[in-house]
Formats: C-alpha cells, sequence, structure tokens
C-alpha cells in the first residue's frame, strides 16, 4: 500500500487499478531506443521512503528494486532476493550475487536492513510506516551469508506483499535523504542522469543490471536504453503528442480517450475504485439509523449514479479492494446491495420517521472537487432525485485540507464520496472499525460486530483466509455502512512500445519498443 491516509486513495486514483489491453496486429519488437511516456504531475519529491506521491512510485519503478516484485497474475517474482521462506511472523530472503548501486558500490543485506529501520523509526516520518512497512517490524542482516530476515510481533498474511512495495535506497541516499528530492541512489534497471522539476526525468539503461524480476536483464531484448519521463499536464496535450509519434505512452481518460481508441493504438486499462459511498452513523445522525441509510439507497438508482460519476465508462464494483492483482479475488457487492424501489424507500423514511410523512430530513453531501466535474453533476443528480422522498441535500465540495478537516475533523457531514483505494483486506480495517477521530481513522463511526469478529478471525488464520476476508467486507456492504457502486477505467496507450501494468504502474522491466 502506497497511500495511507484514507483521503489519500482519492487524490490518487491512478494508483488502484487492474490491467487489460491490447495491441496492434503486425507489431514487431525493435531493440534499444527511447521510451517517452507523459505523466500528469511533476513528483517533487522523487525519494521513494519519504513520499506518498503515486508519481514518486511511477518514477522510482526505473530507478530503485524490491526485494521481490508483484507480478501480473499476483504471484511473486525474484527482485534483489532470488529466494525467501515465510513464517508465520518473519520472512527470510536470500539476496541476489553481484547487486550494485548506479554509482557502482556494492549493495549488503545490512543496507537493505538500514531501509526498514529508517522508515519504523517515526522521527524519519515515512509514509510507508504503517502501511507497507508495519510499525513493529524488525530487520536483521547477514551480509556473510547474503540473507535478510524481517520479524513482525503479529502473524501477518499479507506481509510478503507489503514487501514487494517497498524500493531500497542505497546507504548514500539514506545518510542524505534531503537530496533525493531531486536525484536518485538506487539498484534499478535505470540510473536518472537528469531531472528537471516540472518538465522531465531522464534515465540510461545499466548495462551491469542482471537481478530483475525472475532474472531479468538489461540484455532483454527491445528494452529502451533511454527512458523520459514527460510532465504533461494537459491530456489533449498528451494525446496529441501519443498520437504525432513525440511520446510513446500517456494516460488519457477524458474526452481525447474517444480518438485514441479510434487509432487502435496499444492500451493496458486500469481499473480503480471512484464510487464509494459512507454515511455518518455518529451518536445523532440521522444516517445512524439502517433504516436511513437503506432509504437513501433505495431512492437513488446507483446504476444511474455510476454512468454519471464515470462518464458511462465504468464497472460495477465487485469488491472494496480495487488494486489488482488482488490477494483476495472474489465479488463482496453483488447481491448484498438493495435495488432501486422508490416505494420501499418511502416506506422505510416513514417507519423511521422522516420525510414527506414525517420530519424534513435535511443532509450535507461532502466530496472533494479532486474528484472532477463529474463528481459534482453526480452530486446535483442526488440531491434532485432525493428531493421528491422529502430529503434536501446539501451539497458540500470542498478542496483537500477542506475535505480532510470535514470528514476526520469536524464531523459535520451526513454523506460522503471517498474511495479509499487500498490495496488489501487488512488495510481496510481501521477504517472500518475501532476507534474514530480524532483518536483514529474510523472516520464513518462504522460499529458492526460481524465485521469484527471476522476480521479477527480471518487475522488469526494466516494466509488462505480469503474466503474470510470477503465475507468480513460483505457484511459491510449488506449493513449499507459502505455503498461501492462504481468502478472508473482508465485507459494508458501506447504507440511504438507495449508493456504490462503491475498495480497500475507501468513495469520497466516489461516494456519493449517495437515497430508500431
Amino acid at each position: 500500500m502506497r497511500h495511507h491516509a484514507a483521503f489519500c486513495g482519492v487524490m490518487l486514483l491512478v494508483a488502484a487499478c487492474s490491467a487489460t489491453g491490447g495491441g496492434q496486429a503486425g507489431e514487431q519488437t525493435t531493440g534499444g531506443g527511447t521510451f517517452t511516456m507523459a505523466i500528469a504531475a511533476d513528483p517533487d519529491n522523487l525519494h521513494p521512503l519519504t513520499s506518498s506521491s503515486a508519481y514518486t512510485s511511477a518514477v522510482g519503478r526505473f530507478l530503485y528494486d524490491s526485494l521481490v516484485r508483484l507480478k501480473p497474475d499476483g504471484s511473486i517474482a525474484s527482485g534483489l532476493a532470488t529466494a525467501w521462506k515465510q513464517g508465520r511472523n518473519s520472512v527470510t530472503f536470500t539476496l541476489a550475487p553481484g547487486i550494485s548501486c548506479a554509482g557502482g558500490s556494492p549493495l549488503k543485506a545490512s543496507d537493505i536492513a538500514a531501509n526498514f529501520a529508517f522508515v519504523t523509526d517515526p522521527r524519519n516520518g515515512s509514509p510507508l510506516l504503517d502501511g507497507d512497512v508495519p510499525a513493529d517490524l524488525r530487520a536483521r542482516a547477514d551480509d556473510q551469508a547474503g540473507a535478510l530476515t524481517l520479524t513482525v510481533a503479529k502473524p501477518d498474511p499479507f506481509l510478503l506483499r507489503k514487501i514487494a512495495d517497498v524500493l531500497v535506497v542505497c546507504p548514500g541516499g539514506l545518510r542524505n535523504p534531503g537530496a533525493l528530492k531531486r536525484q536518485a541512489d538506487g539498484t534499478g534497471l535505470y540510473r536518472l542522469t537528469e531531472a528537471v522539476a516540472d518538465d522531465h526525468y531522464t534515465m540510461v539503461k545499466r548495462t551491469d543490471y542482471r537481478w530483475g524480476p525472475g532474472g531479468t536483464t538489461a540484455a532483454e531484448p527491445g528494452l529502451p536504453d533511454k527512458v523520459v519521463l514527460k510532465v504533461v499536464k494537459n491530456e489533449t496535450t498528451a494525446a496529441s503528442l501519443l498520437l504525432s509519434g513525440q511520446i510513446n505512452a500517456a494516460t488519457v481518460r477524458g474526452a481525447d480517450r474517444r480518438r485514441l481508441e479510434a487509432g487502435g493504438l496499444f492500451t493496458r486499462q486500469t481499473r480503480t475504485v471512484l464510487g464509494e459511498m459512507f454515511f455518518n452513523q455518529a451518536d445523532g445522525r440521522p444516517v445512524a439509523d439502517e433504516r436511513v441509510r437503506r432509504a437513501l439507497v433505495m431512492a437513488l438508482d446507483l446504476p444511474e449514479l455510476a454512468k454519471a460519476l464515470t462518464g458511462g465508462a465504468g464497472l460495477p464494483s465487485r469488491s472494496l479492494i480495487a488494486v489488482d492483482p488482488k490477494a483476495c479475488s472474489g465479488d463482496s457487492v453483488t447481491g448484498n446491495l438493495p435495488a432501486h424501489d422508490p416505494r420501499e424507500a418511502e416506506a422505510l423514511l416513514e417507519a423511521a420517521g422522516w420525510g414527506k410523512n414525517g420530519r424534513p430530513l435535511k443532509l450535507t453531501l461532502a466530496y472533494t472537487s479532486e474528484l472532477g466535474p463529474r463528481a459534482a453533476s453526480m452530486a446535483e443528480l442526488m440531491a434532485q432525485r432525493l428531493r421528491p422522498f422529502g430529503i434536501e441535500l446539501v451539497v458540500k465540495q470542498a478542496v483537500r485540507g477542506e475535505f480532510a478537516q470535514i470528514v476526520f475533523g469536524t464531523g459535520q457531514w451526513d454523506v460522503t464520496l471517498l474511495p479509499l483505494g487500498v490495496s488489501l483486506p487488512s488495510d481496510l480495517v481501521p477504517y472500518m472499525s475501532g476507534p474514530t477521530p480524532p483518536n483514529g481513522s474510523n472516520f464513518a463511526h462504522i460499529d458492526n460486530a460481524d465485521y469484527d469478529r471476522l476480521v479477527k478471525k480471518a487475522a488469526s488464520a494466516g494466509a488462505g483466509a480469503c474466503d474470510t476476508w470477503l465475507a468480513a467486507e460483505s457484511t459491510l456492504v449488506k449493513r449499507l455502512d459502505v455503498v461501492p457502486f462504481a468502478d472508473d477505467t482508465i485507459p494508458i496507450f501506447a504507440k511504438g512500445a507495449r508493456f504490462d501494468l503491475i498495480r497500475g504502474e507501468v513495469s520497466p522491466h516489461s516494456i519493449r519498443m517495437t515497430s508500431r
């Protein structure tokens, strides 16, 4: 998990994804050349252990390695480690021989251990702490044997997957973390040669690289010799650059998407949770009553809202975990949300003492402006659809900081759109249970005994408890503690190159330059 704060999932939607797509017939792999990809914003900070930005992660995959890597099918591939042995509370890694940093110095097991010590030291303010790296994790290195053991106090069935997201910084960068804001010090397939803020980042391939996923080396046919990540903030500009052959890849999700689709370009499609509705169940709030929550959902037409929010390009949500490859595949949503039923909605409101035949009901819907203009249209549609039921929905759009203060601070909201975008079932737990703000992250004041019971059962069972994790999710959806109703699809188009995606990011080792 790259983004630990709940509302960060809203800002960095492209980090939560799955991959599909195809390419053009007749293309052939070509050697070398330059791969140029548009990124929509500047990373601002290139240090992978101190930045939570999705753009830092996207750049970092070219410059740094992790101990192991996820494959598109969810299995684990080698990285800096060629072998590993996992227990209930620990993982022991055997490192590949001859690993070196971009500057030429060797990387030892103790250097990797120092990365985890850096993250677990709260003075360093790493966003990975208590996310990808549990606070109680301890690292023990044996440089002579080339071995590293990571241990946690409580069993963690997802520890290996979390470690796959931790990019390892070389010793020089750890000693001087400030220098890595615009520099890099890693073992990755590429080394940074130029960093121009808000413009571009240029990297060249390391010819000595031989410790990639599954034994990938720099000699793989079709790998580009140079990579340029170009900051292009306007999607129309990015689409035009792609069609004219000035860049090789770009993410385009707006109006220009259609003309790129018509061009028959190679695509990889990311999928991310977008429509995810929560209710403020704090004492005294009308939506703390399940009858009111159910009435609201039945009064609204969820597929209609999904179409408005995604521009018709979305898909029905199937899980609260939207990041592929998923640790637990399955459907926790279908059949657990009530169907559109205005008559039953009116009856439920009346039974709860609200609406046309009861007290006037005034609710506040809060959402962040970073969800985009379609969210504003959808919010107005919600207000329009609820009005005939005697419900006044006050729509409050807020910028990031103000939105966070409303949801996690003042609590002056009743309904919110907040796509969490978490990557593991265990990541949901602090947001769906336990202490509420300011003492915890349970911003919706959820108190679901069935969820708590099943989470406890799943956590104690270790690996192989996916059915229990999915059952826990289902209890949240059935009780309408959370209403997941739309996943967005975001295509990444390419010309003259192809690649795979891992967690929505282009996998550097998979890039192959092509003739078309």
